[in-house]
């Protein structure tokens, strides 16, 4: 009897201490998840679409573009990590910008004479994400004058702000199918 007795404790005692833990783990995700939403943009509400998020940080992507263009500085301190770089490998060959920062945007955008973007956005259906860490990638294909040619650039932002954008220049094919009969 005292055997199974002291067998039931053993059992309360380690039902308790899994609890404990699993709501320590809760606790530790809750408020890791309310630093996240505070400082992350598209997730400020908490948990959202991938295509939602997807939005915010290409519009982003196309903020910093478009602030780069007009070489507005001020607009880029604020979404450009002062030592984020940018590269673009055209072929067996970078054309990386010297400056880092808002500055070493604006060369980017200077050297790739950009005219339209396109994206692609997958729905995965009705699931909401929520990153452990405010990381996100937006990944645009970046139109220039020369026909048949573009820049895919990877945007990675860290806080919501750009820490590096690297590219890659490409041959876009594209044409209309049609059927013959």
């Amino acid at each position: 009897m005292l055997r199974s007795k002291a067998a039931m404790l053993f059992r309360l005692a380690s039902k308790c201490f899994a609890l404990t833990g699993l709501l320590i783990s809760v606790a530790c995700a809750s408020a890791h998840a309310a630093t996240v939403t505070d400082s992350c943009a598209a997730f400020e509400n908490g948990p959202t679409s991938e295509v939602a998020a997807h939005r915010v940080y290409t519009a982003r992507a196309l903020d910093i573009l478009r602030a780069s263009m007009a070489a507005d500085s001020t607009s880029l301190a604020q979404l450009v990590s002062p030592d984020a770089e940018f590269s673009v490998f055209r072929g067996d060959y970078s054309t990386s910008a010297k400056a880092k920062g808002p500055a070493g945007a604006i060369e980017m955008v200077a050297d790739m004479d950009v005219v339209s973007y396109q994206t692609l956005l997958t729905p995965r259906g009705p699931i909401a994400v929520m990153p452990s860490e405010c990381l996100w990638t937006a990944t645009l294909l970046l139109r220039t004058h020369e026909d048949g040619r573009g820049i895919t650039m990877r945007f990675k932002f860290v806080d919501g702000r750009l820490i590096p954008a690297r590219g890659d220049e490409v041959e876009i094919l594209e044409g209309k199918l049609t059927q013959t009969e």
